[in-house]
């Protein structure tokens, strides 16, 4: 009795049978999750090294080109590449599919722990940076309003910091075109008049913005860790700073030279219908619903009465995103 025969004797069997597999088709279908960015490893990471004020052919001579050989020795290598510019070194390093990136990492450090010493004092420690494309953001949330970067960008951490606390995120940062930092402007003529050099201003600064242990006291059962807490914590400090002394009056920093918070070098500026813009970005949203009715809350007045508007508040790329991350 072959199967088309018992499929014409027993009809009902059969339908049974196949509502079964239909049934659980469809239970299947609803309750399988959906992620735009899968949680995929690529057996793939990027080795960055930043020596600032270097040109592309000093950092290949004397950084790109050592770690590219000693790094040909890790094991289940595929391919390596590198790229080189101004003030930055990037190696890639592709994998054998299977390879434990975890393990290949802990051999590159290896590698990197060996040939730091022999690389130049300037130059930053090189980073290593896993390939995963879960942690791309999902969501991109552009905020702009005619007012200074300054207050633009707390606005955008203030945001990202409350964006962080909605259920099913699980990273979120602002992006700004401009790092925020403390700018020391020293006056040439004020200089020459104490007898200091910048050179000695910048190592008098270096040797007071440290914590410093100094050992352990033992008193009876109890052991008492030493330490000297010189960290600059605010502005201030900075600025009563002392560099040197003349006729027995101290001089500070704040006597030589101007201590503002400022912004680093600008190299590429964020326009928002052609006002300043920062992007707060959003990674691994399971929960998008929730994002929404949050981002409703954040989308009232900023500072000094300029309205909150973001790229995701109509038909823009963050609206389409998290549609896309609300299956997940």
């Amino acid at each position: 009795m072959n199967l088309t025969e018992i499929s014409i004797r027993r009809p009902l069997t059969v339908l049974m049978i196949f509502l079964g597999v239909m049934i659980f088709g469809f239970i299947s279908v609803t309750n399988l999750p959906v992620n735009l960015f899968p949680d995929v490893t690529f057996p793939m990471m990027i080795i960055m090294t930043s020596y600032p004020g270097a040109g592309p052919e000093e950092i290949e001579t004397q950084i790109t080109d050592p770690l590219e050989k000693s790094l040909g020795t890790v094991n289940n290598l595929d391919e390596i590449t590198s790229t080189t510019s101004e003030n930055l070194s990037m190696i890639m390093l592709s994998f054998d599919w299977g390879t434990d990136v975890d393990a290949a990492a802990n051999d590159v450090r290896d590698v990197l722990g060996y040939l730091t010493p022999y690389m130049p004092d300037d130059a930053d420690y090189p980073l290593i940076f896993k390939f995963d494309i879960s942690q791309q953001p999902v969501v991109m949330y552009t905020i702009g309003g005619n007012i200074n970067q300054m207050e633009l960008d707390q606005i955008a951490e203030d945001i990202a910091d409350r964006l962080q606390r909605v259920g099913g995120v699980a990273a979120s940062y602002a992006m700004s075109d401009a790092l925020r930092e403390i700018q020391i402007v020293l006056d040439p003529l004020k200089l020459k008049g104490t007898g200091i050099t910048p050179e000695q201003v910048q190592n008098i600064i270096q040797a007071q913005n440290i914590n410093y242990p100094l050992g352990n006291i033992e008193s009876g059962k109890k052991i008492y860790i030493l330490r000297t807490v010189g960290e600059y914590e605010d502005i201030d400090e900075i600025r009563n700073t002392v560099v040197s002394s003349r006729d027995g009056r101290l001089v500070y920093l704040r006597d030589v030279a101007e201590v503002e918070f400022g912004y680093e070098e600008v190299k590429s500026k964020a326009r928002f219908n052609g006002k300043r813009a920062v992007s707060p970005r959003r990674a691994a949203v399971r929960h998008a619903g929730r994002y929404q009715s949050r981002r409703g809350e954040l989308g009232g007045p900023g500072p000094g009465g300029h309205p909150r508007r973001g790229r995701g508040d109509g038909e823009g790329k963050g609206s389409h995103a998290a549609q896309r991350g609300q299956a997940a």
